[in-house]
């Protein structure tokens, strides 16, 4: 069973699309980012919506299912208090740690690109892509 999420982009933002793609794609394999799955251009008939609910044709990014975001996590769950949740906690944090690292500063094609992109820096599901 695959689970992923979509995420649609207006056909007026073509440029940030593809600018996110190839981002994506640099950041492929490595660990504790959302993986790029691929892309595909969506249609009004493709989803079988109204038309007007998608802007047709629209560019999209299949991506890993995460299992919510870094600030639900930091903010609603429970902190851990067994041994072994605290060894699980502190493991993890360091994977979402290392994930930030690599993204702050990477190239692509001899470009630098500077900053962060948290959204990528989720807890996937384990075993579902």
């Amino acid at each position: 069973m695959y689970r992923f999420c979509l995420k649609q982009f207006p056909p007026d933002r073509s440029e940030a699309f593809e600018k996110e793609r190839v981002a994506l794609k640099a950041l492929k394999g490595l660990k504790g980012i959302v993986q790029y799955i691929g892309w595909y251009e969506c249609t009004g008939e493709d989803a079988e919506m109204p038309l007007r609910t998608i802007p047709s044709p629209s560019p999209c990014i299949l991506l890993e299912l995460a299992t919510c975001d870094l600030n639900e996590a930091m903010m609603d769950e429970r902190p851990p208090a067994l041994p072994d949740e605290i060894k699980r906690f502190w493991e993890e944090l360091v994977l979402i740690s290392e994930a930030l690292v690599s993204i702050h500063a990477f190239e692509i094609d001899g470009t630098v690109y500077h900053g962060s992109v948290p959204t990528l820096v989720l807890p996937a599901i384990p075993g579902t892509v």
